[in-house]
C-alpha cells in the first residue's frame, strides 16, 4: 500500500478484526479508491456502514453473479425480481437472506433479470467511436486531463523501505514500553 498501486485486490481483509478495525480499513481502502486507486475486495456480511462506502457490488451464489454494478442500483434490481428491501433494512443482509432463499421467490428470474441488467449497463459504458478517438486525438496533442496531474508520484525503493523500517522501530518500542510494566 505504500507504493500506491494502481490496482489492489484483497481476499477478505477484514475477516478477524473487530468492527471498529474493520470499519477503519475500509475507510482507508475507500480513500486510497478516491486516489485512483482500483481495489477489489472480498468481503462477507459488511456493516451497513461498510457497505455505504462501496462504489460497486458483486453479489455471486454458487459462483453465478446475482448481481454486478453500482451499490445504488442493486435494491432497484432486486425489487424488479420480486424481492423488495424492508425501509432502514442492510442491504448486505437482506441479499444475503435472498440468495439463500430466505426470503422466498425465484431465484432463477433474479439471475436473468441481474444477467440483462448488467449487459445492459455494459453496452452504455462503452465508448463511441467518437469518443475513442476524441481522447486518442487528446494523447496527442499533449492534452492533460487535470486528474492525470493529481496523482501522486511512487515511492522509490530507498523510500519504501525507509518507511517499513521507521514503523517496525515503532512496533519494536511500543513493545518493549508493554513489556516493563
Amino acid at each position: 500500500m505504500i507504493t500506491k498501486p494502481s490496482v489492489l485486490l484483497l481476499d477478505e481483509p477484514t475477516s478477524g478484526l473487530d468492527s471498529v478495525t474493520s470499519n477503519q480499513l475500509v475507510n482507508m481502502l475507500h480513500g486510497m479508491a478516491r486516489e485512483n486507486c482500483t481495489v477489489v475486495c472480498a468481503i462477507h456480511q459488511p456493516s451497513s456502514q461498510m457497505i455505504s462506502l462501496f462504489d460497486d457490488i458483486m453479489v455471486l451464489n454458487q459462483g453465478r453473479s446475482m448481481y454486478c454494478g453500482p451499490k445504488s442500483e442493486i435494491l432497484n434490481t432486486y425489487s424488479i425480481a420480486g424481492f423488495t428491501c424492508p425501509s432502514f433494512y442492510n442491504i448486505a443482509e437482506f441479499v444475503l437472506e435472498v440468495i439463500t432463499e430466505q426470503r422466498g421467490g425465484d431465484l432463477e428470474n433474479l439471475y436473468k433479470i441481474c444477467r440483462d441488467e448488467y449487459e445492459k449497463s455494459r453496452s452504455r459504458n462503452k465508448p463511441n467511436e467518437n469518443e475513442s478517438t476524441d481522447s486518442k486525438q487528446k494523447c496527442k496533442t499533449g492534452d492533460i486531463d487535470t486528474s492525470i496531474n493529481s496523482i501522486i508520484p511512487k515511492k522509490s525503493t530507498w523510500q519504501q523501505q525507509k518507511i517499513l523500517f521507521s514503523r517496525s522501530l515503532i512496533y519494536i518500542k511500543r513493545d518493549n514500553v508493554s513489556r516493563n510494566y
